[in-house]
C-alpha cells in the first residue's frame, strides 16, 4: 500500500487543508416526477436481473435545467406482451429491426423524457421514464481542442456513431 504523501507529491500540505475544508457531497435520490430535456446517450440489450428477461435499457442524461448531467433510464421489454410498446418507443430512435437493436444509437437525439418515482419491492425508491419523445437531432458542439488550420496533423479520428445522423432519420416521420 502507497503512502498519501508519495502520491501527491509536493501537494500533501495543501491537500489536507482542502479535505478539512470540504463538504462531502450528498447522495443521490431519484429526480423528482417531471419532464426533462436529454440526449438519448446509449441503448443496450440487457436481461434483467432477477428473471433474466430480456430488455433494451436506454439511457437518457438530461441537458438541461439544475439536474443536467444526471441520468435517467428506459427499460423496454423484449417479451411477448411488451413488444407493442417496446416497438413503438423503439420506432421514435429509428430502430425497427431486431439488427437495429445491435447498432448503437444516434447521436445527438434531443427528447423529451418524463419521470415518475416508483418504489420497488425492495423499498427503495427509483426513477422511471414513463414516456419520451424525440424532438429532433442537436448538432454537435465544436471540440475546442481539435487542431486547426494549416498546421494541424490531419483529420480528426472520429469514434463509432460520432458521426452526423444520416440524412434519411427523421425522428418526426414517426
Amino acid at each position: 500500500m502507497g503512502r498519501l504523501t508519495d502520491i501527491l507529491r509536493n501537494g500533501a500540505a495543501d491537500f489536507k487543508a482542502k479535505w478539512d475544508g470540504t463538504a462531502a457531497a450528498a447522495d443521490f435520490g431519484p429526480l423528482p416526477r417531471g419532464v426533462y430535456i436529454c440526449h438519448a446517450t446509449k441503448g443496450d440489450l440487457e436481461e434483467s436481473r432477477t428473471n433474466k428477461t430480456p430488455e433494451f435499457k436506454i439511457e437518457f442524461s438530461v441537458i438541461e435545467g439544475q439536474f443536467a448531467g444526471r441520468k435517467l433510464w428506459a427499460d423496454l421489454w423484449l417479451t411477448p406482451a411488451a413488444l407493442p410498446a417496446t416497438k413503438r418507443d423503439l420506432a421514435k430512435l429509428g430502430i425497427v429491426s431486431p439488427a437495429d437493436l445491435e447498432r448503437p444509437l444516434p447521436r445527438w437525439c434531443r427528447c423529451k423524457v418524463t419521470a415518475v418515482i416508483r418504489k420497488g419491492d425492495d423499498g427503495i425508491e427509483r426513477n422511471e421514464v414513463r414516456a419520451f419523445d424525440v424532438l429532433g437531432i442537436d448538432k454537435p458542439t465544436d471540440d475546442p481542442f481539435a487542431p486547426i488550420g494549416p498546421n494541424a496533423a490531419g483529420p480528426m479520428q472520429r469514434e463509432p456513431g460520432d458521426e452526423p445522423p444520416d440524412a434519411s432519420f427523421d425522428p418526426t416521420r414517426f
